[in-house]
């Protein structure tokens, strides 16, 4: 029975959340039962027998309606409701090339500059290339730097101190330009811009074979500029862009790799599926209560970290970059292909070359940092509600503690008790 003393809006919570529960113990019964009754009616080939399955399998389709009414899609952001994602995805970019002799090779890095003939007047860019101990760094930003946003306070100390390759060497040709250090060869072909990667001798991963790279740099606003450039609303949300459209694209393929995982959170299998029909995954920040099983929606936090896999290999790539994004997933002649939207500021992408699964990791650990453990406090009691509005709520509640003679290490408040949901 519920408690007489709740509000009439707890209560409400309290009957979903175990309406929720139900749903689910629901789900897991139609997984286990169905199978058993198909078994026994195939037995006994009655036609009661194939009615009870009838029944139960009706049941458990009202059951699984009634679960997937509590996500409301219709409140989260789709590509097409992203103007900088609707007008980038599937589609080539611009022709970008790497300018011939513009290539400079200081230690373990190498600079170059990127241009862009199709846009008027034409755009240069700067395009980084940095060898560290079995991975790399490839940045690319506006030549002329107009302040877009770059993410700095994630990288670990030790690899802001961290020394590149040795030995670097550097061979320039007619059409483009290889940089190897150790067991790593980085080839960049000049026109149309491509780099691929190996391990060894082995084709690891390109970046824009695809030719899907775009950068949208920075420009004046005029009249008639297309839609969303410079203000979009979702719902009741507008959203102001005062440095205009600043997306940027770019196009990752894994040749010989059939199985791609990361970019968490979200409910799908382990092995991201194919995106191609469908929305592509998401990473934007959420606290989603109800989602859908095998969805590319985003859960709660985004990482946008991917790693490949097969028999002898396993190779990551991480995009430095805290903008919205988006991610598509596709198989092609035994390569995993995808494309990579954000909203805005640089490319700044590591690429892992493993070869181990453990060595992506400790090299995206090298990069990151590992897991901080918890503190002391961390390990007693935590006392968290989404409800607290005020100070005298929160004595209310410590209070109750102490009449109950309960001992408690935190008690935590949620967004209720800020002003407008702001919390800076």
């Amino acid at each position: 029975a519920l408690d007489v003393s709740l509000s009439k809006g707890h209560r409400r919570c309290v009957i979903q959340a175990w309406l929720r529960v139900q749903a689910f113990s629901g789900l897991t019964f139609c997984t286990h039962v169905i199978p058993f009754l198909k078994a026994t009616s195939h037995a006994s080939r009655g036609f009661m027998a194939g009615a009870r399955v009838g029944a139960v399998r009706a049941a458990c389709f009202l059951l699984l309606l009634a679960t997937a009414e509590g996500f409301k899609a219709n409140e989260f952001k789709k590509c097409a409701d992203a103007s900088f994602c609707s007008r980038n995805r599937g589609r080539a970019g611009d022709v970008y090339s790497i300018k011939p002799g513009s290539a400079v090779l200081s230690g373990a890095t190498l600079a170059a500059t990127v241009v862009n003939e199709e846009a008027e007047p034409a755009v240069e860019l700067t395009l980084t290339l940095s060898l560290y101990d079995g991975f790399l760094r490839l940045q690319v930003d506006e030549a002329q730097p107009v302040g877009r946003y770059m993410v700095a306070d994630v990288l670990a100390e030790g690899f802001l101190g961290m020394q590149g390759a040795q030995s670097v060497r550097m061979e320039e040709g007619k059409d483009g330009l290889t940089v190897s250090a150790g067991g790593v060869r980085v080839v960049l072909k000049y026109w149309p811009m491509q780099v691929d990667v190996f391990r060894g001798d082995t084709h690891a991963i390109s970046f824009n074979s695809r030719q899907m790279f775009a950068f949208e740099h920075a420009r004046q606003k005029q009249e008639g500029d297309p839609a969303g450039w410079w203000e979009e609303k979702f719902r009741s949300h507008s959203d102001s862009k005062p440095n205009g459209p600043e997306a940027i694209a770019m196009d990752l393929s894994f040749p010989g790799f059939n199985h791609v995982y990361g970019i968490p959170e979200r409910a799908t299998s382990l092995s991201l599926q194919q995106t191609a029909g469908s929305e592509p995954y998401r990473l934007y920040n959420l606290d989603v209560f109800e989602y859908l099983h095998e969805s590319p929606f985003g859960l709660y936090g985004s990482i946008p970290m991917m790693l490949a896999h097969k028999a002898g290999l396993t190779v990551g790539a991480f995009w430095l970059n805290s903008a919205e994004m988006f991610v598509d997933v596709r198989k092609s002649g035994g390569a995993t292909e995808t494309q990579w939207i954000v909203e805005s500021g640089v490319l700044d992408l590591f690429l892992f070359l493993g070869p181990s699964p453990s060595a992506v990791v400790k090299q995206y650990a090298s990069v990151t940092g590992t897991t901080a453990m918890p503190q002391l406090f961390a390990l007693g009691y935590h006392q968290c509600r989404w409800n607290y509005n005020d100070e005298a709520d929160v004595a209310a509640v410590d209070a109750g503690f102490d009449s109950h003679v309960m001992p408690y290490d935190v008690l935590w408040l949620d967004i209720e008790h800020t002003v407008g949901k702001r919390y800076m």
